[in-house]
Formats: structure tokens, C-alpha cells, sequence
């Protein structure tokens, strides 16, 4: 297991919020894109943490505290992808549609679903808004479940060949960071 960056005191008291907040930043800064927090809830997934980067793009309507359906969005997609839970609670015949690439076919989402959590990641392209596109990856706590993901989107074209496979190293990379902080973390009790 690599050293981590954060003291054993301050790991005691740290939470999801404060471990993903550096990487956060370095996402932004590395690809000016909108770096994203959220938290899976029986709603949907919630934003906990969002930090612009310097790209001209402002993603409206994805602020903190903003609630997102599982089943479109890089970042709820990878959460739904990895939990059978909400899975079972989210995937039924009457899902909304927010564009014309936003899936709605149970059988087509759960494949999507089946395809995500074997790559690890998700991509997601003006399934919930269109003209922006994002790249997802799952942060997994203590027990294996899905805790968080974190993501990156902006405008689709910067979301293409090298520079797509450039963001899904980094976020991936960010992720596996994130999880192994959350997994070392006292168990809660």
C-alpha cells in the first residue's frame, strides 16, 4: 500500500469531503474542467463538493446540493453501476428522459450499467445536459460499498480521443487515491 500523504492523527477525524478536495483541484487545474463530488441518497446523488476549473463552460444546474437522477450524469451512472441496491430501488420502466441520449430503456441502461462497472469508469455525452460531458470513477469505502464518485465534465468537444483517455486516467487515478484514504479509515461505529 503506497504512503499517504495525511498524518494518522488527521486521518481519524477526516472525512470523504476533505480526502477528495485536493484532488479535486488538481483535476481542475490539470484539465480546466468542472471537478465534482457526490454522495449516492435514496433521491439520487447528491453534490457534495464542486470546484471549477478555468475552462470557459459553467455547467449550470449541478451545484452543491443538487440531487441527480441515478440513471443519467457520469458520476450517478457509476454509483447505480455499482450498486445493487440502488439498482434495485432506481431502474424501472418510467425513467425520465433529460435529452434524446439520456437512457431510458431498462434493458439498454442496465447493459450500459454492466459495461461501466467492468471498465471502472464513466462517460457520460449530453445524457443530462446537452453539450456537456463528463468522465466519472467510484470511491469505495471499508466494506467494498460505493461511498462517493468523483468526476470531471465541461463542453463534449474537449471530451474526444487522447484528452478523453488523458481525463479517465486522471480521474481514475483520483478515485483509487480517494478509496484507499476512505478504506484506512477507522471503522464507524
Amino acid at each position: 500500500m503506497p504512503v499517504f500523504e495525511v498524518g494518522s492523527a488527521a486521518l481519524i477525524k477526516l472525512d470523504i469531503r476533505s480526502a477528495a478536495r485536493p484532488l479535486m483541484v488538481q483535476l481542475a487545474q490539470a484539465f480546466g474542467d468542472t471537478a465534482y463530488l457526490m454522495v449516492p441518497a435514496d433521491q439520487g446523488a447528491v453534490c457534495i463538493d464542486r470546484l471549477e476549473g478555468n475552462n470557459p463552460l459553467v455547467v449550470a444546474g449541478i451545484n452543491i446540493g443538487s440531487v441527480m437522477p441515478y440513471h443519467a450524469a457520469a458520476g450517478p451512472i457509476v454509483m447505480l453501476a455499482n450498486s445493487e441496491d440502488i439498482r434495485a430501488q432506481w431502474i424501472r420502466d418510467d425513467l425520465q428522459s433529460f435529452t434524446d441520449r439520456t437512457l431510458t430503456d431498462v434493458d439498454g441502461l442496465t447493459a450500459h450499467l454492466d459495461s461501466v462497472r467492468e471498465a471502472g469508469y464513466s462517460v457520460s455525452d449530453s445524457d443530462y445536459l446537452a453539450g456537456v460531458a463528463a468522465v466519472a470513477a467510484p470511491i469505495f469505502g471499508r466494506a467494498g460499498a460505493i461511498v462517493a464518485s468523483i468526476s470531471i465534465g465541461g463542453r463534449v468537444e474537449s471530451f474526444r480521443g487522447a484528452a478523453l483517455d488523458e481525463k479517465v486516467e486522471g480521474v481514475l487515478d483520483a478515485a483509487a487515491r480517494v478509496t484507499r484514504v476512505m478504506q484506512a479509515l477507522p471503522q464507524q461505529g
